[in-house]
């Protein structure tokens, strides 16, 4: 009786009504999305003031990456979110924390390959994803902008498959300040990075 208590206090979806958990969860996951779309404009218009239109074709052609690299770190999220709740509700804590373990684990793991292959393969991968070559092409730009959105990949695997299992867990605030401290972090360094450095 004690373990059920404990789980109704650390984790509002085992109580709270269905009605206040859609706006407790649903408000945190827009701002969350609407966040990420206008940190995408901050960077096309540094990008676009700073570098130019090639610049702003290079994270045209870069973006694939960053789409492939969403899509699995959201299959690892979902995925491991829904099995995390069905544990949870069954009150298999022990298997949600292993859960989360193999999430991360698999993020950084994925991410680090991803790279790597990417890396690797990067000139005809740009050029399959557009990038046009010459003097006023947007090959040179892509393989200076590339490699280090593609470093990042998996730190940026691991932070969007655990967001969704902090949700899982009953804590999608800390889920939106994750995007958010990105946000701000990003508008801070996009000027000095473009225009400083």
């Amino acid at each position: 009786m004690d373990k059920t208590i404990k789980t109704v206090r650390e984790n509002p979806l085992a109580a709270e009504p269905l009605g206040r958990l859609l706006i407790k969860f649903a408000i945190p996951s827009v701002l969350s999305m609407l966040v990420d779309a206008l940190y995408n404009i901050v960077d096309q218009i540094f990008i676009g003031r700073g570098v130019g239109y090639l610049g702003i074709a290079a994270t045209t052609v870069t973006f694939p990456f960053v789409t492939i690299l969403l899509s699995i770190a959201t299959l690892l999220g979902i995925g491991g979110s829904v099995y995390t709740s069905m544990n949870l509700g069954a009150g298999k804590e022990a298997e949600a924390e292993k859960t989360l373990g193999t999430v991360f684990t698999l993020s950084v793991a994925i991410g680090i390959l991803f790279t790597v292959i990417c890396l690797t393969f990067l000139k005809p991968l740009a050029l399959a994803f557009g990038a046009t070559k010459g003097a006023q092409g947007s090959l040179s730009y892509v393989l200076d902008y590339a490699p280090i959105i593609l470093l990042g990949a998996p730190f940026s695997m691991a932070a969007i498959a655990l967001s969704s299992m902090a949700r899982a867990c009953g804590s999608p605030i800390l889920a939106m300040g994750c995007f958010l401290v990105g946000a701000v972090i990003n508008l801070v360094l996009d000027p000095i990075y473009i225009f400083g450095l």
